[in-house]
């Protein structure tokens, strides 16, 4: 099947070439996309099972070693003089 030519040169006519790439580019575009959301789902599944486990083990506490602290305090209230009265 040739392809009829116009006054100018120009071809016109149905190309097997332009669909084949029509259609290889759709496909690697919906391929792409179907990736990136594939991969951001994956990305939330493993954040919720990571935050999953963080609740899991409970609340965050700090724990610090007693240090000894002076034998003797002194305890001032706003009432009392300071010296001896």
């Amino acid at each position: 099947m040739k392809s009829e030519s116009n006054e100018n040169g120009l071809q016109h006519g149905f190309s097997w070439r332009f669909l084949i790439v029509w259609i290889a580019t759709l496909l690697i575009v919906f391929g792409a996309s179907a990736g990136i959301v594939m991969a951001h789902q994956i990305q939330l599944g493993r954040q919720t099972s990571e935050l999953a486990q963080t609740v899991a083990r409970g609340p965050h506490v700090l724990v610090m070693q007693i240090s000894d602290g002076s034998p003797t305090r002194t305890i001032d209230s706003a009432g009392q003089c300071s010296r001896l009265c």
